[in-house]
């Protein structure tokens, strides 16, 4: 394979690949790579022996170098906290500045159905999701919070499917666009940080969607997961560009010896130098 260099993988990144600015990866497309288990049907060559079905885990397979250790760190509810932001909705505006949430989804549910969070079932909790991502569209063109601009010349359209179509656009664009807006600020400000400091033995693997995978040394990774924390969540608000989220960014650290390992870290100090 072209994309095997050694003893590592390699992709290409683009930054221009995708409308809503996220960056895109190919040969291989490393953030296409699922967390699911893939399950292989293998044939065997002697007759009367039956096919069987083997188990594999991707992601498993991708491990750091010799005294490294995977870390990653991924903004929870993005998008969400971002119609929070554009849309000054009121309850998401609330549902943001209550610490105590764990399960966004599952507390809207819960709210609107006036039950315990307890009964809701998983089901509920996707419908949830769906509802909340189709609350706001925009007008004739879209913008994301850095002023990237999406022009939607047909979502005054008088076809039904294709006035839709750009409505679903829109919503994609301004949120998922925002968010590849602060994955991009993160990712530049924490690559310049861990090159001021020559004694912080850390690098930027991958982005996959709104989570930053880095490599670390081991006996840096608490060190590391403190300041990455505190470096995203304080993204908030940039003053550079005019930014000030009315909800605070929640960042989940996660770490382990192979991508399909990681686990959370639930009590990490938020620290910088």
């Amino acid at each position: 394979m072209s994309c095997l260099n050694k003893t590592y993988i390699s992709s290409i990144w683009s930054q221009t690949g995708t409308v809503t600015g996220r960056l895109s990866a190919k040969h291989p497309n490393i953030q296409a790579i699922p967390k699911q288990p893939i399950q292989i049907l293998k044939s065997h060559c002697c007759e009367g022996r039956k096919s069987e079905t083997v188990v594999i885990y991707p992601r498993n397979m991708f491990i750091p170098s010799k005294g490294y250790t995977f870390l990653t760190a991924d903004f929870s509810h993005v998008e969400l906290r971002l119609l929070a932001h554009l849309s000054l909705d009121p309850e998401l505006l609330k549902l943001f500045q209550d610490s105590e949430i764990t399960d966004v989804f599952t507390t809207l549910f819960s709210h609107w159905r006036g039950i315990p969070e307890t009964q809701v079932t998983h089901q509920e909790r996707e419908q949830a999701k769906r509802i909340t991502y189709s609350l706001i569209y925009g007008a004739g063109y879209v913008v994301s919070i850095m002023g990237r601009k999406r022009l939607l010349p047909y979502v005054t359209s008088q076809d039904y499917s294709i006035r839709c179509k750009a409505e679903r656009q829109a919503v994609n664009f301004v949120l998922q666009g925002s968010a590849a807006d602060l994955c991009k600020i993160a990712m530049i400000t924490v690559s310049s940080y861990i090159a001021a400091i020559p004694t912080l033995c850390a690098r930027l693997i991958a982005q996959i969607h709104d989570e930053l995978l880095f490599e670390v040394r081991d006996d840096q990774v608490e060190e590391f997961a403190g300041i990455i924390k505190h470096m995203m969540e304080s993204l908030q608000h940039i003053d550079s560009f005019g930014i000030h989220l009315k909800v605070p960014l929640k960042v989940k650290i996660s770490t382990g010896k192979s991508w399909g390992s990681m686990t959370e870290h639930l009590k990490v100090k938020s620290n910088i130098h």
